[in-house]
């Protein structure tokens, strides 16, 4: 995997600057923002009085999902491009490199990518942590849902824009009403798949955290897995179609 080419792209995008970064910048400032409104007004003896948890870790790890999710959709459809980098249909038209090694670098480069955008958004979660307290495990499992979340829009919005990239507002469009439906949908019917459920049943009943950990995580985590494998299966199909193309235009035999 340290060969693939995608992979190399992605590192050397991410220790360049662009507006890649600056876009996440400005969603690490709305982070910061409500980190300012969920921090706790009350005094410690008011606080202790109400023996109540303050909600600003929740408040905290769902606004980095929410940003994390809708920067790898806004990736997955090509709007904001690491310096340097390469779109997915670019890659499949123009290199012969087999789309089974394409998209595992696809895969791993945006894994990477997604863990330096959650560890930009750690320490303002971490200053929640300290105020909310919580379990270290349900702060980590929580994290790890973000990843999950934010691979299943990457996949999604990228399979979207090589459907319709040509009518590149459609694209947006389409790409934005994906994150905002799958939120609302999976809160409203579909609690497993949803992050606002799952990060609220485990920062808020650490007393039950043994029971809470295993069904909710793992049915979430789950969840998103398949979808991915489903949609690496729509994407390898689609890039396959974008090498026929090629060919045909080429008069050449395409390579998967």
């Amino acid at each position: 995997m340290r060969a693939n080419p995608l992979l190399r792209e992605y590192l050397r995008g991410l220790a360049g600057s662009g507006r890649a970064h600056q876009d996440y910048l400005l969603y690490l400032f709305l982070q910061a923002v409500v980190l300012f409104i969920w921090w706790p007004k009350d005094t410690l003896p008011e606080a202790l009085a109400a023996a109540q948890t303050p909600n600003t870790l929740l408040a905290a790890v769902l606004a980095a999902g929410a940003a994390v999710s809708w920067f790898a959709a806004r990736t997955g459809a090509e709007e904001v491009l690491l310096p340097g980098q390469n779109g997915l249909r670019d890659w499949a038209a123009a290199t012969p490199l087999p789309l089974g090694k394409l998209l595992r670098g696809y895969v791993a480069g945006h894994l990477v990518h997604t863990g330096a955008l959650v560890a930009l958004s750690l320490p303002l979660v971490l200053c929640a942590f300290t105020v909310s307290g919580g379990e270290w495990r349900a702060l980590a499992a929580s994290l790890l849902a973000i990843v999950f979340m934010a691979t299943f829009f990457r996949l999604a919005a990228a399979s979207i824009y090589l459907a319709i990239g040509q009518h590149r507002a459609t694209a947006l469009v389409c790409t934005r009403a994906l994150v905002l439906a799958t939120y609302l949908i999976t809160a409203v019917t579909l609690a497993p798949a949803s992050h606002l459920i799952l990060a609220s049943n485990l920062l808020r009943n650490a007393a039950a955290l043994p029971d809470v950990l295993a069904p909710s995580a793992g049915v979430f985590m789950a969840f998103h897995l398949l979808a991915c494998v489903v949609l690496l299966g729509l994407l390898h199909r689609q890039l396959a179609g974008v090498r026929r193309l090629r060919a045909s235009a080429e008069g050449v035999v395409p390579s998967g």
